[in-house]
């Protein structure tokens, strides 16, 4: 009878680790499978920013030289234009021409970006810290200027190496992010 007992207590507790561990991997894959769907979507905003940018020039061409007349159109936000894009994993092109095919969506996007990056000028300009002022230098010769700048010939105007042109405008680019699609842009380091 003892004997039972004991072995009902040592089966009890041994039920009760196992669920306590059982609970503990749950609450571990979910916070892994949470914590990835934040990082995808971090980084699709990411993509997102620099597909924008580096298509920047040719939608503002769009809409400067489109037929249709914006006027007539509905109407709709920025970000819901930007979180539209959202439903696009990871086909650049698609995305691209998605916003391509409305005239009215394109100009929205285009003032949106202009504004933000002309916000971004001013948070640089406002630092008064040489490297954001550079890092705007940066997007502004790469994306924004008629006539972009490669790289190298950042690198020489700026009398940098070109390790740091590409850090400048990736960390431009992170920064771009949160204005261009608000908290949801955040880069992942929390910066």
């Amino acid at each position: 009878m003892k004997h039972e007992h004991i072995a009902k207590i040592a089966s009890e507790a041994a039920s009760r680790i196992a669920a306590e561990k059982a609970a503990a991997v749950a609450i571990e894959v979910y916070e892994k499978q949470k914590n990835k769907g934040l990082r995808q979507r971090i980084d699709r905003r990411l993509r997102n920013t620099k597909l924008l940018l580096n298509n920047y020039r040719v939608l503002v061409d769009h809409v400067q030289y489109a037929v249709y007349d914006i006027e007539q159109a509905n109407v709709e936000s920025a970000i819901g234009i930007l979180d539209m894009m959202e439903s696009y994993d990871g086909v650049e092109s698609m995305t691209i021409e998605s916003i391509k095919r409305s005239t009215a969506r394109t100009a929205i996007i285009v003032s949106h970006i202009t504004e933000m990056l002309q916000l971004y000028k001013v948070m640089c300009d406002k630092s008064n810290n040489p490297e954001d002022i550079r890092r705007y230098r940066v997007i502004k010769s790469l994306y924004i200027d008629e006539t972009p700048m490669s790289i190298e010939q950042l690198s020489e105007a700026e009398n940098v190496v070109k390790r740091t042109i590409y850090r400048d405008r990736d960390t431009a680019i992170e920064r771009l992010a949160a204005l261009f699609f608000g908290i949801d842009g955040m880069e992942r380091r929390g910066n």
